[in-house]
């Protein structure tokens, strides 16, 4: 066999088995091209090896035999064809069992709880609680609501969905939240509350934190009486 065709057949598989395995999948989209190439190729060498062992095995018996003399007498004769099957098979059956077992959110909150960013684990919590959430902007604008779409793993595709509840602002001088719409009549009235989803680039999030609605009527109320000020914003 060539020796581009011996690294280009353990790269593919590897890749492939990447690609298909959601545990690996999303952890390969925080890798660089380099990494990616070596963790494939190194995969795909695995593969293949078991894969050679098991053409070995398959090749005492009979039909395996036939088959492989009909493969390499015929028009898919190649170096290693039976070895190169099995290992495509194995690629692709194996991801495929271990996605029933592992599945796809179970894999991305064990990447999360593994990679430090604080803005990922934060909204993954919150849509896993069924929690609310505070997201202050760069420019100081506010949505609280829900998390519909938790952020991509891929460190260019990062983006969280809301269904706002309240959006508003931060007074510029005191950064007090400062309600302004409320979604919660409209949203309730819809047949399709979805459709108000919003998407969220998280390098546009100055902060977050889980929201609470009665804890934080107890503060306002608590700065209402301190300041004499009974305009202190309320949520409903």
């Amino acid at each position: 066999m060539p020796s581009s065709t011996a690294v280009l057949l353990p790269l593919l598989v590897g890749y492939l088995f990447l690609s298909i395995f959601y545990f690996a999948s999303f952890r390969a989209q925080y890798l660089d091209g380099y990494r990616l190439l070596i963790e494939s190729t190194v995969v795909g060498f695995i593969i293949f090896v078991v894969a050679r062992g098991a053409a070995f095995w398959l090749h005492q018996f009979k039909y395996p035999a036939e088959a492989e003399q009909w493969i390499t007498t015929g028009s898919l004769n190649f170096p290693f064809i039976g070895s190169t099957i099995i290992a495509v098979c194995i690629a692709v059956s194996v991801p495929i069992a271990g996605n029933l077992i592992v599945g796809p959110q179970n894999a991305k909150n064990r990447l999360i709880a593994r990679h430090d960013n604080g803005f990922i684990r934060l909204f993954g919590r919150a849509w896993k609680d069924n929690r609310m959430v505070s997201v202050t902007l760069s420019n100081r604008k506010v949505y609280i609501g829900y998390v519909l779409t938790t952020p991509n793993l891929n460190p260019r595709q990062q983006f969280v969905g809301l269904l706002p509840i309240v959006s508003g602002y931060r007074d510029k001088d005191t950064l007090r939240l400062v309600p302004v719409i409320d979604y919660a009549k409209v949203i309730s009235d819809s047949l399709t509350p979805t459709d108000f989803e919003i998407t969220i680039c998280i390098d546009s999030i100055d902060s977050a934190n889980l929201f609470d609605p009665k804890a934080y009527n107890r503060f306002a109320d608590m700065a209402s009486s301190e300041s004499n000020n009974p305009t202190t914003p309320r949520l409903a």
